[in-house]
């Protein structure tokens, strides 16, 4: 299950590069 552990940080940046390209989303 080693890819969940690379996902879990993946998809935090993911989250994070959201909120940063859309800000309007709260």
């Amino acid at each position: 299950m080693s890819s969940l552990f690379l996902v879990l940080p993946i998809a935090g940046l993911v989250a994070i590069f959201c909120v940063a390209i859309r800000p309007d989303r709260r």
